[in-house]
């Protein structure tokens, strides 16, 4: 009796422990941790990243153009550029305000340096006279008119040569013909607000100097 009352004993125990083993475990996984800001915070940044400005060595630094400074220079160099090198060439010592200068039968020299220039010819015919008209200034306008004598007083007439000088080392190379009378022939200088008149004339004295410098007298 004591055997079968501790078989059943047994059985209970073992039908206990299988009921218990087929109840749901309660299993709790770790949840992460999430930080809710207050409103008017900004989030917080899980990571910061460090942003570098690249810093350029001296000698990568370009240096700004000064636009001005070009310009000057430019400006300069075109007023010293308005001096006809031919001036010099020739040897002519003229003043700020002589326009030109008249070189009456040049010599040999003088034709030696002129070679070497830019030379605008105009020739007469019948020719016996020849002179060099050396402008000072590039950009000079040189003007070769037929005048006439008219109520006692020179009337300008057609034009018979009109140039402008706009290279460096350029004159003027004219053969004529001159009377002994009237002169029927002038020559006009211009520069800017600048003129001058030049009556090409005949020398019957002979104490006309070989250059003559033509200035403005105005």
């Amino acid at each position: 009796m004591k055997l079968k009352w501790g078989l059943i004993g047994i059985l209970i125990g073992i039908l206990s422990a299988c009921q218990s083993s087929n109840q749901p475990m309660d299993i709790t996984y770790p949840q992460p941790s999430i930080n809710i800001p207050a409103e008017g915070q900004k989030p917080p940044i899980d990571s910061e990243v460090e942003i570098k400005t690249p810093v350029l060595k001296s000698d990568q630094i370009e240096e700004p153009i000064n636009q001005t400074d070009e310009n000057e220079e430019r400006v300069d160099s075109l007023v010293s550029a308005t001096v006809n090198q031919a001036v010099e060439l020739l040897q002519l010592q003229m003043s700020e305000k002589q326009l030109a200068a008249i070189i009456h039968e040049p010599t040999e020299q003088q034709l030696a340096i002129v070679d070497h220039l830019d030379v605008i010819e105009y020739n007469q015919e019948p020719s016996d006279e020849r002179l060099l008209v050396i402008p000072q200034h590039i950009g000079s306008k040189i003007t070769i008119y037929q005048v006439r004598y008219e109520d006692d007083k020179l009337i300008e007439g057609t034009p018979l040569l009109e140039t402008q000088i706009v290279e460096d080392g350029q004159i003027l190379d004219i053969e004529c013909s001159l009377p002994e009378g009237i002169p029927h022939t002038k020559i006009v200088i211009e520069y800017k607000e600048n003129r001058v008149d030049y009556l090409i004339t005949y020398d019957g004295v002979g104490t006309r100097p070989q250059v003559e410098f033509l200035e403005d007298e105005n």
